[in-house]
């Protein structure tokens, strides 16, 4: 693997590194978007896509934490809020699918596990991250 070049935004909420890998080009993306309020989330995911972390036309893979759930009735732990949360939080999850739009990007978990629930523990005696089967 061979690095090309490094970007970090102002605030340490996107890094990316675009690398060669056989002789391919890869830009590799950690994303953490603001936890404290829906705007500004949903500004963040909007600036996201102006920035140039994330660059058209090459293979990009996105990580992080998005502070965002797209499908609460598959992805909440407390059920109680899923009916809630699309209200509360319409303006984020709409900045968010737009950008998995725009990028025509899709949730690997989702692509690779099916529809079922998606969300996943971490064990503090195993350390072990295991899906709501149980599985690791």
């Amino acid at each position: 693997v061979t690095p090309n070049s490094l970007q970090i935004d102002p605030e340490g909420r996107i890094v990316s590194i675009q690398v060669s890998w056989f002789n391919r080009n890869y830009n590799l993306v950690s994303i953490y978007a603001p936890a404290n309020e829906d705007g500004a989330r949903s500004t963040f995911f909007d600036r996201t896509l102006k920035s140039g972390h994330i660059v058209p036309n090459m293979n990009s893979i996105i990580g992080g934490d998005f502070n965002v759930c797209l499908n609460p009735s598959k992805d909440l732990i407390d059920y109680s809020d899923v009916v809630s949360y699309p209200k509360t939080h319409r303006d984020r999850m709409r900045a968010l699918t737009d950008l998995l739009a725009h990028l025509n990007a899709q949730d690997s978990y989702h692509f690779c596990h099916g529809s079922g629930e998606q969300w996943c523990v971490l064990s503090p005696r195993s350390e072990v991250v295991r899906d709501h089967n149980g599985n690791s």
